[in-house]
């Protein structure tokens, strides 16, 4: 795993005032900007309103975040984003964040292991490992076996 991105649940600006005494299960009476099937969100969010037992208002589906970010903003709905992202456009004025984080996403980079000796597959991780900063990223050795990058 390379990293673990935070989810939070994310409004409108002027939205703000009424929802900051909202339930988690109030925001479902609320329009939503949803995702795909495909986009990890989905199940973050389809397990949120499952655990509440309720079903929000889909106004619009979208993958992208950045069309989420300019949607929330523009006043279309609620939606998930990565924290990171969330707290940014807040700093900025853009959004709100509500409550807590929501949940999380491992961040991980699978490949073949029959490609495990591939020169380009071997940049690559030894690339991600630095902009990572990770010490126990794994890259395959040239017997075979696994080799700490470090």
């Amino acid at each position: 795993m390379l990293d673990q991105i935070g989810l939070v649940i994310v409004a409108p600006i002027a939205w703000q005032d009424r929802l900051e005494s909202s339930s988690l299960a109030d925001l479902a009476t609320y329009p939503w900007i949803w995702t795909s099937q495909q986009c990890p969100y989905f199940a973050v969010a389809q397990r949120l309103f499952k655990n509440m037992d309720c079903e929000p208002i889909k106004a619009v589906i979208t993958d992208q975040e950045a069309a989420i970010r300019h949607m929330v903003a523009g006043g279309v709905g609620l939606s998930i984003m990565c924290e990171e992202e969330a707290r940014s456009a807040m700093e900025e004025g853009q959004l709100y964040v509500f409550g807590s984080r929501i949940g999380t996403l491992d961040l991980s980079l699978l490949y073949l292991k029959k490609r495990d000796q591939d020169p380009l597959v071997k940049a690559i991780l030894g690339s991600i490992a630095k902009a990572w900063q990770q010490k126990d990223l794994w890259i395959p050795s040239e017997m075979g076996e696994a080799e700490e990058i470090v």
